[in-house]
């Protein structure tokens, strides 16, 4: 069970079509293999974000301006009814490595932000510092005119189910 693992990101190379619905078979035995199909504790929510948790296949370095200082923020306070509910989500976090354990000093610390939701906790990074440093890189996204494409098509994912 701990090799278990979504599968990776569809392709969007030769048919779409044919690739989702392989994509979607992976998934749906990842779901019923983790016990996550028919579990009531996990959320749609949840399950979705099984979809967009991974690692980027490329090491990506955030650039910063040179003079801006690192702010350390103070860590906000969380209500003792959820601390255990926190502790828990951010241990669940690390195990599934979408997070990791800092223990030396660093630069830039952002608060935590908790909400409490109908369906258990949502935790959050505030930024705001981190934002305000940061050099915006500009990308322009190729149109299908710019990629040289002479054919396009629309499908729906309502179609493809």
């Amino acid at each position: 069970m701990e090799n278990l693992r979504p599968p990776r990101e569809m392709s969007l190379e030769g048919d779409v079509v044919c690739n989702f619905r392989r994509w979607k078979q992976q998934f749906t035995i990842f779901m019923e293999a983790s016990g996550a199909a028919d579990s009531t504790e996990m959320s749609n929510e949840r399950k979705a974000a099984i979809l967009v948790i991974g690692e980027l296949s490329v090491l990506y370095e955030i650039k910063l301006k040179s003079d801006v200082r690192p702010v350390v923020e103070p860590p906000r306070k969380i209500p003792i009814s959820i601390v255990e509910g926190v502790k828990k989500e951010l241990d669940m976090m690390e195990s599934e490595k979408i997070i990791r354990k800092v223990t030396e000093p660093t630069e830039w610390c952002s608060s935590l932000v908790t909400v409490k939701k109908t369906e258990g906790l949502r935790l959050c990074l505030d930024p705001q510092n981190l934002n305000k440093a940061i050099v915006r890189e500009w990308y322009q996204l190729p149109t299908f005119e710019m990629a040289g494409a002479k054919v396009f098509s629309i499908f729906r994912y309502t179609e493809l189910c």
